[in-house]
């Protein structure tokens, strides 16, 4: 009897070890080393820009792939793009850098009426000059801030002095080098394929947008 006590609790000791052993649940080493995502060869997901459409001529997304300071590495691009089947082009775009403050007078309705405007101004020593073409054209400029609260100063300064002056938010832009392609085209190309592509590049990131006739990013 005391034999097969002994026996049975021989027999439990070891049906749990087996349990704890070779049936653990899933151990650090065993998880599968996750695939090289677009994020980590600097082709991160963008949001499409709330408003781009209000500058675009077009409702179709396109990539945009850049910016290259060395036009022959976005040729190169290009190229191997087509190799793929992908149409692009590199192209001039305007990306915005920084929010400016525009204090002005609202548009007269003549180009003769602005210009006695800005000659009443400038004879009270008040900086000026008569806008020439936009949706501020024959208005007149007061200047151009970094920072709101000059902007803000100046316009109450020109208020004291008995104009209407206005203050309109800008983007200020500067010029530079994208590959242009149709994002669902692009888009087809798996991670690896973009790494093989941007080998060896810096600084290049990956966009959407809508397609303007002018390309513009935001």
């Amino acid at each position: 009897m005391r034999f097969i006590f002994f026996s049975l609790l021989i027999l439990n000791v070891g049906l749990a070890v087996y349990g704890f052993v070779v049936m653990p649940g899933k151990s650090p080493a065993a998880e599968s080393t996750p695939a090289k995502s677009l994020a980590s060869v600097r082709i991160p997901e963008q949001p499409v820009s709330a408003g781009s459409t209000a500058n675009s001529g077009s409702s179709r997304l396109c990539a945009f792939i850049g910016p290259f300071e060395n036009l022959a590495q976005g040729d190169i691009l290009v190229e191997r793009l087509a190799a793929l089947e992908v149409s692009s082009r590199l192209q001039d775009v305007a990306v915005p850098t920084q929010k400016a403050y525009w204090v002005y007078l609202a548009p007269m309705v003549t180009r003769e009426e602005a210009l006695r405007l800005l000659s009443e101004l400038q004879a009270q020593s008040i900086d000026s000059f008569v806008i020439p073409k936009g949706s501020l054209a024959n208005g007149i400029s007061l200047g151009l801030f970094n920072e709101k609260a000059r902007a803000v100063a100046r316009q109450r300064d020109i208020v004291s002095r008995g104009y209407a002056a206005q203050i309109k938010e800008e983007l200020r832009t500067i010029q530079q080098s994208w590959v242009v392609a149709d994002a669902e085209t692009a888009s087809l190309l798996g991670s690896k394929a973009w790494a093989d592509l941007l080998d060896g590049l810096d600084e290049i990131t990956y966009k959407q947008n809508y397609c303007p006739d002018v390309a513009s990013l935001q």
